[in-house]
């Protein structure tokens, strides 16, 4: 299972550990679906049928402490549908983590274990577990 870090997280981490700058790291994350995979730049296709990214405050329990250099997500996690569109053979096949609810900076990708189908006002669930973030 594939998962990457994007060049804007790693910048921001560079620039904080060798130069000391401040950074803007964000107090809320928020979780979108993919149908393409995303890179370290960007990219891939997010999928927007749900209305909004679901999100997160940053130090609460969501992911578990690091081991071996990776994470996951220490509950389920649902994402409801607030559309009546998206229909049509498209697969949730990536999951990224974003600074902002909408555009912002994409900060981390991963893949899904299993591709999960879109289907119109259906809610897509992630297993405690299933949402594996690592780097090394």
């Amino acid at each position: 299972m594939a998962s990457g870090i994007t060049n804007f997280t790693f910048n921001l981490m560079l620039e904080k550990l060798l130069r000391g700058t401040a950074g803007t790291w964000p107090s809320t994350i928020y979780i979108g679906l993919f149908t393409a995979t995303p890179s370290d730049t960007g990219g891939g296709t997010e999928y927007t049928g749900w209305g909004s990214r679901m999100s997160n405050t940053v130090g609460t329990s969501l992911f578990n402490a690091l081991s071996g250099g990776s994470t996951a997500n220490t509950s389920t996690l649902t994402l409801t549908a607030s559309a009546t569109t998206g229909s049509g053979g498209s697969n949730v096949t990536q999951i990224g983590i974003f600074d902002a609810v909408t555009s912002g900076n994409l900060l981390l990708w991963c893949d899904v274990t299993t591709p999960m189908p879109v289907v119109a006002t259906n809610p897509i669930s992630i297993a405690s577990g299933a949402l594996v973030i690592g780097g090394i």
